[in-house]
Parts: structure tokens; C-alpha cells; sequence
């Protein structure tokens, strides 16, 4: 997981860009009359997000006997879902705000850490359901192909424990301290485990989000395929190196600058990965 600095766009000023590339301007008036509440439901995210509690917000609910109910003012879930599509995703100066926020990524995915790269923007409340929040900046989150297409896809939470961590604005405990842990194989060639456990002292919803969100992204996998990759160099430095220099030396010189190194994440694979090593002592 990887905490990222929240957009400087706000909905104002997202909705603007987005609405100023349609055409005609009657056709945009239709849109630009519905800011006021498209403002009081941002407001209504934040203060919910506030208290991690976004799953409290309705999803919006189609009815069969009618199908282009509108959701704000007179626009329709169609409308409103693609501002996103067409006026952010494919015109500027909407797209320009897109590529704002997917750079806040740094090109590393934060559901999954930085082993995806990010391709397109994630609706953390998926826009099917949540219209509104379409083109909310604090709503978007730069997201990997396996990341937004996976488990997740259009699911919502409906109860606190089911809400996976949202990389702007969760608690800072689950980015500063370790909950992912990793326990060296006896196999070969070596292979690493990866598993969550989140500390006794969070409550009980906060260590069930933890796993959830460990699960839902398939964090397990991932991470030891990261792992794989990376003892195939590893190894060999190890025999290399040991004979010449000592374990200890090795795992000072090698193992603890990773293992200890606050460039990388708490739970990033690579540092859990090193950590394990660390207190295993096998290297």
C-alpha cells in the first residue's frame, strides 16, 4: 500500500474543466445548474471519509420502470458518468485534470504497493453507483490494469470492515506500521510467504480492513512473485559474498540498508521481504 498526497482539484474546479468542452452551451447549462448540490455532495464525502465511514453514503438506485431517472437536478447516471468518460478521460482542459492526478502516483500503484503501474483512474465508490462523485478528485485514484479490474471492479462497501484502504485519506497507522509479514521457505529455489497481521492494539474493524484489502488485491501472490524475482539475484550475491565478507557482514552491508531503508513503505514486499531475512538469519 502507498499513501498519496490528495489532488489539489476539488470538485469546482474539476466539474468546470469537464463541463467547458461541452457543446452546445444550452446543453451545458443543463450541467452547470446542478454545481450547488454536486457541491453539498462532495461535502458529503469528505465528511464521511473524514470518519472512514463512506460506506454510509447510498449508492444510487436505477429502477426498471425508470430507466434515466435523473440524479442530480435533471441529469441522469448517463450524464454524469460521462463527464468522466468522454469530457475527462478523452478532452481537455478535463484531461488535464486527469493527468494531474494520475502523476500524484508517481507511476506506482497504491492499492498493490508499486508493483503495478497505473493505467487509468480508479473510482474508489465505483461511478456506476455512485454517479455524483464521477469527477471528484479525492473520489479518483491512479490504479493499476489487475488493481481496478480485479477483485474490486464495481463493488461498494456496505459496512465499515468491507471498505479496502483509500490511499488520500485513511488513518495514517496503516501506512506507518508494518502489518504485512513475510516467512522464508525451506524450498528451493527460495520462496517467501507473505500473510497480514495487523497489530492487537487497532480495533477489530481497522485489522478486518487491513485483511480485506490484503485479500481483495491478492497481495499474497503478488508479493511473493515479487519475491522470486528478486532472490534470483539475491542468491547468488549471498554465495558470492558470505565467503568472502561473513553473514554478518553480508546482512549489514546487504540486508539491513533495505530491510531499515525509510525510501521504502512499511509494508512494500521488498522491505518485508528484507526484514524477514533479517530476523531468519539464514543469509
Amino acid at each position: 500500500m502507498k499513501k498519496l498526497n490528495r489532488p489539489k482539484d476539488c470538485m469546482e474546479s474539476s466539474f468546470n474543466a469537464c463541463t467547458s468542452s461541452i457543446l452546445p452551451k444550452n446543453a451545458r447549462a443543463k450541467y452547470e445548474e446542478c454545481l450547488p448540490e454536486l457541491l453539498r455532495e462532495e461535502a458529503t464525502y469528505e465528511g464521511y471519509a473524514e470518519s472512514s465511514r463512506l460506506f454510509s453514503i447510498d449508492p444510487f438506485v436505477e429502477t426498471i420502470e425508470v430507466e434515466e431517472r435523473s440524479v442530480i437536478g435533471q441529469l441522469t447516471k448517463k450524464e454524469l458518468t460521462n463527464l468522466y468518460s468522454y469530457h475527462m478521460v478523452k478532452r481537455n482542459p478535463g484531461r488535464n485534470i486527469y493527468s494531474r492526478i494520475m502523476a500524484t502516483a508517481n507511476d506506482e500503484c497504491p492499492y498493490c504497493g508499486g508493483i503495478g503501474k497505473p493505467k487509468n483512474l480508479d473510482h474508489y465508490l465505483p461511478k456506476d453507483h455512485f454517479p455524483s462523485f464521477s469527477v471528484l478528485p479525492v473520489n479518483l485514484i491512479p490504479s493499476c490494469r489487475d488493481c481496478n479490474m480485479g477483485e474490486k471492479g464495481s463493488k461498494f462497501p456496505t459496512q465499515e470492515s468491507e471498505q479496502i484502504l483509500h490511499p488520500y485519506i485513511e488513518k495514517d497507522h496503516f501506512f506507518s506500521t508494518q502489518w504485512i509479514f513475510g516467512s522464508l521457505e525451506s524450498t528451493n529455489p527460495h520462496s517467501m510467504v507473505f500473510y497480514p497481521s495487523p497489530p492487537e492494539d487497532w480495533s477489530e474493524t481497522d485489522q478486518l480492513r487491513a485483511l480485506k484489502h490484503f485479500e481483495d488485491f491478492g497481495l499474497e501472490n503478488k508479493y511473493s512473485v515479487e519475491a522470486g524475482r528478486e532472490f534470483s539475484t539475491l542468491v547468488p550475491q549471498c554465495e558470492a559474498a558470505i565467503p568472502v565478507i561473513g553473514k554478518t557482514s553480508f546482512q549489514q552491508c546487504v540486508l539491513e540498508p533495505v530491510a531499515y531503508s525509510d525510501q521504502i513503505p512499511i509494508n512494500h514486499w521488498k522491505r518485508v521481504m528484507y526484514l524477514a531475512l533479517c530476523e531468519n538469519g539464514v543469509f
